[in-house]
């Protein structure tokens, strides 16, 4: 043969070749792939919903090189609805074993004069189309098995392709909690799904695609939730300068902003954390002001008032201020409480791996600023006008121009029997095996309006030996809606000195009783 036609016959050749890729004709080997995809975000669960094809397949066994598919289906939903179907038997060229037989129910007689698995293949390419280029998704109920026996199939008839397919028995896992097992059969009978032909391909496909959309449903609901939670949870661009302003002191002073987060709380506190939340701030009609440590704080220079319980009690204070540069005297404070929340935080991620990754999907890590958006905050801060507060009611001492419980004489009437009476003082145990149940009811009879009853509960509760900070908690907010404020200080007075060793409880109960004392002179008064 001459070089011409040498050359005339590698042209032919490679021509033959590039039809055969596209026929899908047995002269060569195809190659195809398929990836899980996840929806996650409502971008992608839109997209996924709008178009898609549930897929099925029966088999001769479970090793897809090996054994060959009997009978496929494919149903073509669009937004929820059945739009087209396709479904055949497959001549798989060698004999189907009794155990797939029982399974699904197609014998050797009923696949004899179907379609071999070349025909089945070329009009299975026709049907899907652009679902073999990754345009549309594929959906089936563990998809691995499926994935498997159709592109092994596909490659064998000279076929290229790459799928993109949604698995729904690992989405069912994730989305629908405590179901028995989450076979295709439970799931559908989860969402109320029948089945008109059980372990045959079509019908298995078609249920496969209405599970497919009841979970995209669900899993959209969830993102719209999530959106709009994470969208009052965003701070104002206002209040962003001021987290940009804390940031920046803590930077200053050595620190890092990896883990430092910001977000709105459904109070309308703005939460500063470092997985921990570490400082907090509020725009409140009274004034803006920042919930701090008093022992941490020098708040000589500014106005300040007590804290509620809620925001710490007698431990915080609120420091008011009308811009973020005001806050400049506050820096240490800020950087040493930033500190204890960031290495509580690190030690936890060292022990809890997966810890670290949750957190960066959090409220607060949403809101995260980077050093260009912090700078930038802080330049709008600087041009921003700002609204004097001129409020007479913020005291510039804080809680000592308060009344204190010293300057008051109460005589409070009770049948309490004295602490140095009550029983199991040395028996913490055997005092909240005794106590606890007595509590536990007397709460119960609070909450529902029984106060005195209640009250009487935790009288048995405290004789015996209980002495938890929820007792006391409990018994003041009877004695609060009784406008009992004598029994209200009293009985607080005392678990601030049974708890002496708990600073939190301590603190919410000194707010507590200076909010009880206040009462008190007015209903005297």
């Amino acid at each position: 043969m001459n070089i011409l036609n040498k050359l005339f016959k590698v042209f032919t050749d490679s021509i033959e070749e590039g039809v055969s890729k596209q026929e899908g004709t047995s002269n060569r080997r195809g190659y195809a792939t398929y990836t899980c995809k996840k929806p996650n975000d409502l971008e992608s669960i839109q997209n996924f919903m709008e178009r898609y094809v549930a897929f099925d397949v029966e088999t001769t066994g479970l090793n897809s090189k090996n054994d060959r598919m009997i009978e496929v289906g494919a149903v073509l939903f669009e937004n929820g609805h059945i739009v087209e179907t396709y479904s055949s038997l497959i001549n798989p060229g060698i004999k189907i074993p009794k155990e797939a037989t029982s399974v699904n129910h197609i014998t050797n007689g009923m696949v004899k004069k179907a379609p071999t698995e070349d025909v089945v293949c070329a009009e299975l390419v026709k049907f899907l189309g652009n679902a073999l280029h990754e345009e549309t998704p594929i959906c089936a109920h563990n998809g691995e098995f499926d994935m498997s026996f159709i592109s092994q199939a596909l490659m064998r008839q000279g076929y290229d392709a790459q799928i993109v397919y949604l698995d729904t028995l690992s989405l069912s896992r994730k989305i629908i909690q405590g179901l028995p097992n989450y076979k295709q059969t439970t799931v559908a009978k989860h969402f109320n799904i029948k089945n008109k032909q059980e372990h045959r391909a079509v019908s298995d496909a078609e249920v496969c695609g209405d599970i497919l959309w009841k979970l995209l449903s669900i899993k959209k609901d969830e993102e719209v939730k999530k959106l709009e939670i994470l969208e009052k949870s965003k701070p104002s661009p206002e209040e962003m300068e001021v987290c940009a302003f804390i940031q920046d002191c803590i930077l200053k002073k050595g620190g890092d902003n990896k883990f430092l987060g910001f977000y709105k709380n459904g109070n309308r506190y703005i939460d500063i954390s470092y997985l921990y939340s570490f400082l907090r701030f509020k725009f409140a009609k009274k004034g803006k002001y920042i919930i701090v440590d008093r022992q941490l704080s020098d708040v000589s220079s500014y106005k300040v008032e007590p804290c509620t319980i809620s925001e710490g009690g007698t431990d915080f204070i609120r420091v008011y201020f009308n811009n973020p540069f005001e806050l400049e005297g506050l820096s240490d404070s800020f950087y040493q409480t930033y500190k204890k929340s960031r290495n509580s935080a690190l030690e936890y991620f060292e022990f809890n791996k997966r810890a670290e990754s949750e957190h960066r999907k959090s409220l607060a890590m949403s809101n995260k600023l980077t050093i260009k958006a912090m700078k930038s905050l802080l330049k709008d801060a600087k041009n921003r006008e700002y609204h004097t507060t001129n409020n007479e009611s913020i005291s510039n001492k804080g809680s000592e121009e308060n009344l204190s419980v010293k300057d008051i004489a109460i005589n409070p009437k009770h049948n309490r029997v004295p602490l140095s009476n009550v029983k199991n003082l040395n028996n913490e145990r055997k005092a909240f095996e005794e106590g606890y149940p007595l509590w536990e009811k007397g709460d119960s009879l609070r909450k529902e309006g029984n106060l005195e009853e209640a009250i009487h509960c935790f009288e048995l509760a405290r004789y015996h030996g209980y002495d938890a900070p929820v007792l006391y908690e409990s018994y003041a907010k009877a004695y609060h809606a009784i406008k009992d404020y004598e029994n209200e200080i009293d009985i607080l007075n005392e678990g601030i000195v049974r708890l002496k060793h708990n600073k939190i409880h301590v603190g919410r109960f000194e707010a507590r009783r200076d909010k009880a004392v206040e009462l008190y002179m007015k209903q005297t008064k």
